[in-house]
């Protein structure tokens, strides 16, 4: 949240990317064999550099597993851009490189850490895409034992614990700084 400056960012508990990690792998193994394919089909024609791509895909794919397995984020970019690259080499599957392209980029915003940030003026939730909500939005606003609470006036109701604990007088003055916007 570059440019602006908040009073408070409230940095969410971080998500569960099964999902996204498995589709990522999946993907990169589509490309594996899409590639493996062309060089059993076609003999020859550009092997060396199919080789090279799938090996190099499968070598990313690996290292980001054994990162993932020591607790650091597994981020599967780099073999999703090598599959788009060894995909747009195929002279008939060009057009599929655009949806690897679109993957590559998305991975890193869905996988980026939920931040909520809040000002004088509005509540801004980074996420993909930023959503930004004036205080008028909101019936109330509380952060209370790690679990910070949207009660929005539409009737929803947005709960979700914080990544790291606060200290009880940090917690009461952003309550105080949040019922004094919902208060004007």
């Amino acid at each position: 949240m570059a440019g602006k400056v908040y009073e408070y960012i409230i940095v969410l508990k971080k998500r569960s990317f099964v999902f996204i990690n498995t589709v990522s792998i999946l993907m990169i193994a589509i490309a594996a064999l899409l590639l493996s394919l062309q060089v059993i089909l076609h003999g020859y024609e550009r092997t060396i550099i199919y080789i090279t791509i799938m090996l190099s895909m499968i070598a990313w794919t690996a290292f980001t597993l054994l990162k993932e397995k020591k607790g650091r984020p597994s981020l599967h970019r780099i073999a999703l851009l090598l599959g788009a690259w060894g995909i747009f080499l195929q002279p008939y599957l060009s057009w599929l490189a655009f949806i690897y392209v679109a993957a590559t980029v998305i991975e890193k915003q869905v996988k980026f850490p939920e931040e909520i940030a809040f000002d004088n003026d509005e509540v801004v939730i980074n996420s993909f895409p930023k959503k930004r909500y004036p205080w008028d939005a909101f019936e109330n606003v509380v952060l209370k034992d790690g679990l910070l609470t949207l009660d929005y006036k539409k009737n929803t109701l947005f709960q979700k614990q914080i990544e790291s604990a606060v200290e009880k007088e940090d917690e009461a003055a952003f309550n105080v700084f949040c019922q004094e916007r919902l208060n004007k």
